[in-house]
């Protein structure tokens, strides 16, 4: 029995320093990385694109998907594609374009898993312009009542 009281003690002693040295290590803290959607629109890389549409194509399949679309451009060092936002945003403001009409963007080329596509803040055409993005690249279509307010002030243009 004392065999068994000692054996028993041993073991306990063991576990307790176990448990002792898992519990002080400890992770560290990883590091708090921003959204990815962040990174893509840096308002200090803006730039403006020029070109003629060609044609609107909506993320999701049909031509009246909320989840936004995008439009190819011809520019003069070739075509480009724009992310514009869903076409109801557009249509909701008045805002219509037709192949071969002439555009302008403001916004800043972003590389995808698809490939390189400009993130348009602002477009303009024939004098009308429709800000997009916030300033920080939040698409209006989804940026709520901030959004909204932002777009009822005009902020901004194709330059």
């Amino acid at each position: 029995m004392k065999h068994f009281v000692r054996r028993a003690a041993f073991f306990f002693v063991i576990l307790s320093g176990c448990a002792g040295i898992s519990a002080a290590q400890q992770t560290a803290p990883r590091p708090q990385r921003a959204p990815a959607r962040l990174h893509a629109y840096d308002a200090a890389r803006e730039t403006v694109l020029a070109g003629v549409f060609l044609n609107y194509e909506a993320a999701g399949g049909g031509p009246r998907s909320d989840r936004g679309g995008r439009i190819l451009l011809q520019t003069e060092n070739g075509s480009m594609t724009a992310d514009l936002g869903p076409a109801g945003y557009l249509a909701a403001r008045h805002f219509s374009l037709a192949p071969g009409d002439p555009v302008k963007l403001a916004g800043v080329s972003s590389a995808t898993r698809q490939g390189t596509v400009f993130l348009a803040r602002v477009i303009e055409k024939g004098g009308q312009s429709l800000v997009l993005r916030t300033a920080q690249g939040a698409p209006l279509a989804i940026a709520g009542g901030e959004g909204r307010a932002a777009q009822a002030k005009r902020q901004g243009s194709a330059r």
